[in-house]
């Protein structure tokens, strides 16, 4: 039987890095809003192996966005590193689209 495997993920960020991108016109969305790509269906593949890097692709709101983002781990576990998240608006695409 197959199923849906749900994980949680912890984000570590720069909150002023955050701001500065959402107040980019190009970008228009911060590491909080991000976020929302993890929370439903994503794509997800490996960007780069030094430094180990992955992209994921997914929508926040009806927006479509590429997150790259590092796994990182300390104490507690693992965590996505977006210090150096980057965020790309991919355009307004429609919902029913998907």
């Amino acid at each position: 039987m197959d199923g849906i495997t749900v994980i949680p993920v912890r984000f570590d960020f720069d909150r002023r890095k955050s701001a500065r991108l959402r107040a980019n016109p190009k970008r228009g969305i911060g590491f909080e809003e991000a976020q929302e790509i993890f929370a439903h269906s994503y794509y997800l593949d490996q960007r780069s192996d030094l430094p180990e890097q992955y992209r994921a692709i997914g929508w926040v709101g009806e927006r479509l966005y590429v997150v790259i983002f590092e796994v990182r781990e300390d104490k507690e576990g693992e965590f996505h590193d977006a210090c150096l998240l980057l965020v790309e608006d991919l355009g307004r695409v429609r919902q029913d689209a998907r």
